[in-house]
């Protein structure tokens, strides 16, 4: 059988209005650099090897999205924990404890669908 392993690139279509407030949750908070800004689109690069893109879109109501197929969860690691999980959640991101294999993992929803409604 054919093994699968998940790449170094994502990406998702995220409502046009929250650009702003994405690009400063993945650059300011979690350090990520924008590498690509285009009308419609952004490509930030998370660390040493993680690329994502944005590509911004019209989207009629934030609740709704929420209940598509668009929405993604990330998992984030760090070498502080603590601190990470302080400013992200000062950041206005909600936090959401969920069971995965034995253990509590903090799983923090992608900004634009959470802390754009602070």
């Amino acid at each position: 059988m054919a093994k699968v392993i998940f790449g170094n690139h994502s990406s998702v279509i995220v409502p046009r209005q929250d650009r702003d407030s994405i690009r400063k949750f993945y650059c300011d908070v979690l350090g990520g650099k924008i590498t690509k800004a285009e009308d419609e689109r952004d490509f930030l690069r998370l660390g040493e090897d993680f690329y994502f893109g944005f590509l911004y879109g019209d989207v009629p109501d934030e609740s709704e999205f929420l209940r598509t197929a668009r929405s993604v969860w990330l998992e984030i690691k760090s070498d502080n924990v603590e601190e990470m999980t302080q400013k992200i959640l000062d950041f206005g991101v909600r936090k959401l404890e969920m069971r995965a294999l034995s253990a509590w993992r903090i799983l923090i929803g992608q900004p634009s669908f959470h802390s754009m409604t602070r």
